[in-house]
């Protein structure tokens, strides 16, 4: 897609990023629990929940990543294999933006004081 170093992006960009980021990490953790214990109830109904959520949440983080594309993150997100690809490449492309930007990235998303101290200079 589009070079992540030489995008511009301001810092509500970054907000937006951050969040969205966050959110989908939380929905990648849904999906892949959901698919080891699919022969339960809950799972398949949270599966199906969080593949609904992140639809529009991959939508929201590749437009504020700028990517060229959007639609084409969402057509993913039809498939279940390759819907655990994209994800994972909308949250490293999120966390190479976040570093970029001083904004400390964990395993679930940005660390609340750096993303603030970050909008406050």
């Amino acid at each position: 897609m589009n070079d992540i170093k030489q995008t511009q992006y301001e810092k509500e960009d970054i907000k937006k990023i951050a969040k969205n980021q966050k959110i989908i990490c939380w929905l990648f953790l849904v999906i892949i629990v959901s698919i080891f214990t699919i022969s339960l109830v809950i799972p398949i109904l949270s599966y199906i929940g969080a593949s609904i959520a992140v639809i529009f949440y991959v939508y929201y983080l590749a437009v504020a990543l700028k990517v060229k594309h959007p639609a084409l993150y969402v057509v993913g997100m039809f498939f279940p294999l390759i819907k655990l690809f994209v994800l994972w490449n909308l949250i490293q492309k999120a966390t190479k933006v976040l570093q970029a930007h001083n904004v400390k990235v964990g395993v679930m998303g940005y660390k609340k004081e750096d993303l603030d101290k970050f909008l406050a200079e």
